[in-house]
């Protein structure tokens, strides 16, 4: 605290005047006011300074972005989840047939037969003149409806690299000779067709090996029948293999005439 003010010594303490002059009034005594001096404030005093809450704010700036910078870092590494897509799933009738099955017409009008066909080559005989072909085709019938009116071509030909891909490999396209005709294969029947395909010697192309003339039989079939898209299929004949492979081997061309049984078959597509 301020030392208190004195009021100045007394007229009597002073020095007399000079003689003839009259002595001056006494002056008043200085009052001490608390106007005229500043506001004292202790460590125990009740009043509080004006600026104590912007220190406040100014210390707490530096963690409010400390926390800030905190909970963003975490944000960005906890893993995104993508949310999975699922194909809905729609039901199907117990009495559709078409929809069970898979299978609609060439229209899209209704189900459809689904047709497979099967070979079984039984026995080779080479003669001087032709190559005959002893053969079992199954032609089974996987749809809901029936097939009507079926027709079975093929031709049996001889495998070489000279020859066009298209005179060895069966397609839709392709105009066969008529080998069999089904009236009617109901959904699930399958039925067998045997017969005999025959290649005449001097159309066939060897395959040379050394002194060895080969000769690789082709059966390419043909499946067709209205309201169906043609189902083609190429099939190799050959002997049995032997060894590990099992690859199947020609036939020779430059050996007398005989008959090979059993023989094999492997589709090609």
């Amino acid at each position: 605290a301020a030392p208190p003010l004195t009021a100045p010594a007394p007229a009597a303490d002073r020095a007399p005047p000079a003689s003839g002059a009259p002595a001056p009034a006494p002056a008043p005594p200085l009052a001490t006011t608390s106007a005229s001096l500043p506001p004292q404030v202790g460590i125990g005093d009740g009043n509080r300074l004006t600026g104590l809450p912007w220190l406040w704010l100014l210390a707490l700036l530096p963690l409010a972005a400390a926390g800030w910078w905190w909970r963003r870092r975490r944000q960005e590494a906890r893993p995104v989840r993508v949310p999975v897509i699922q194909k809905p799933q729609l039901p199907v009738a117990a009495n559709d047939d078409s929809a069970a099955s898979g299978l609609t017409g060439r229209d899209g009008s209704g189900p459809a037969p689904q047709l497979a066909v099967e070979l079984v080559a039984m026995k080779l005989t080479r003669s001087f003149m032709n190559a005959t072909l002893a053969y079992r085709i199954t032609v089974r019938n996987r749809g809901a409806a029936p097939a009507r009116e079926l027709a079975v071509t093929g031709e049996l030909v001889g495998a070489h690299g000279s020859q066009p891909l298209e005179n060895q490999i069966a397609s839709a396209e392709a105009r066969l000779p008529l080998l069999h005709t089904v009236d009617r294969l109901a959904p699930g029947q399958a039925l067998s067709l045997d017969g005999t395909l025959v290649l005449p010697v001097h159309a066939i192309t060897p395959i040379r090996q050394g002194s060895a003339a080969l000769f690789v039989p082709l059966l390419r079939l043909v499946v067709s029948g209205p309201g169906l898209d043609p189902l083609a299929r190429t099939f190799v004949v050959g002997q049995p293999g032997t060894g590990l492979t099992g690859r199947l081997q020609p036939f020779r061309l430059d050996e007398p005439p005989r008959s090979y049984q059993p023989i094999a078959q492997r589709a090609l597509d």
